[in-house]
């Protein structure tokens, strides 16, 4: 939707005006798509509400932690706490403190994970739309 937006897509064509065609591929690949597909998929697990999604999410990591420790949910079959999710479904888990440094190691290689993955679904989509236009073009 974003760049679909008449205005947003002029002032994108008008940058690229100013880059070759493999630095602006590039500039897609890397930054605007993985950015674009961050920011739809936080809205999208926070059901639209964020303020309320991270203020949620840090009372539940940190809310009665000890000291330079966050609670984790570790999935146990002998679990004694219910959690609901973001699908509303009650999961049983085990809350277990862990170092602050622990779960943010965690959290970045998610991170870098899933922007790995964004750039792999960019790179792989821009392909596929050059080869569907220059078969188009070609015919």
């Amino acid at each position: 939707m974003f760049l679909l937006n008449r205005s947003w897509r002029a002032c994108l064509d008008k940058a690229a005006a100013y880059l070759t065609p493999a630095t602006y591929f590039l500039l897609r690949t890397l930054v605007i798509h993985p950015v674009i597909l961050g920011v739809l998929l936080f809205i999208w697990i926070n059901g639209g509400n964020i303020g309320e999604g991270l203020l949620k999410g840090a009372e539940q990591l940190i809310r009665d932690a000890p000291a330079g420790q966050v609670w984790i949910c570790a999935k146990n079959a002998d679990a004694d706490v219910l959690l609901s999710g973001p699908d509303t479904t009650l999961t049983k888990c085990h809350r277990q403190a862990v170092p602050q440094s622990v779960w943010v190691d965690k959290i970045n290689r998610t991170l870098v994970a899933l922007y790995n993955a964004s750039v792999q679904l960019s790179l792989i989509s821009s392909v596929v739309a050059w080869f569907i236009r220059h078969r188009a073009s070609a015919c």
